[in-house]
């Protein structure tokens, strides 16, 4: 019979339960140590349009993991109705916009260009891991799993197909297995 474990919480974060989504954004913004990503990020841009900064657009796609919305108009939406997100990513400098909040397409082009800084993105991921090996020593060492499935994005194999996309929609994983793997020490992994 498998041994069923409650969630342990990091002791060291406990301080953190309870806070808001808002408080929570602070601290993710202010723990990232971006800057080398910035001056690229900038130096692409060079004389460019910059009624969003490369940092305002940074901050508000950290924003909308932390507020874990799964699209941009999603968060767009949210950004509209709240002052205080907006503040908080710097969009309340005093430089007149045609807009409030960035358009789909200004987050397209800011997402085009991350992507072109995987590299250094990649770096900053494995910096806060080694934070987390700092201030955890334990961290690592027992890792679970959730079974829950991957969000899918593909259309249905039984809707009329678009030509233009060809065959690229993932229709062969229309079945998963659920195993189980046990270590000597009971606990299920």
């Amino acid at each position: 019979m498998a041994k069923i474990i409650s969630q342990i919480y990091f002791e060291s974060y406990s301080q953190f339960d309870g806070i808001g989504d808002l408080k929570r954004l602070e601290l993710v913004l202010n723990g990232l140590d971006d800057e080398a990503l910035m001056i690229k990020l900038e130096k692409k841009r060079k004389n460019g349009r910059n009624d969003y900064p490369v940092r305002v657009m940074w901050n508000l796609i950290i924003a909308m993991k932390v507020f874990q919305h799964k699209s941009v108009e999603s968060f767009r939406k949210e950004l509209s109705r709240n002052k205080q997100l907006r503040e908080i990513c710097g969009l309340t400098d005093g430089i007149p916009r045609k807009h409030l909040v960035p358009t789909s397409g200004a987050f397209c082009r800011f997402i085009k260009l991350l992507k072109s800084e995987q590299e250094e993105i990649d770096k900053l991921f494995a910096s806060l891991v080694e934070k987390l090996y700092e201030e955890l020593p334990s961290f690592g060492e027992l890792l679970a799993g959730d079974g829950k499935y991957i969000d899918s994005y593909s259309k249905s194999p039984y809707s009329k197909p678009n030509p233009k996309a060809g065959d690229r929609a993932d229709n062969d994983a229309k079945h998963s297995i659920k195993e189980y793997h046990y270590t000597g020490t009971g606990v299920v992994l």
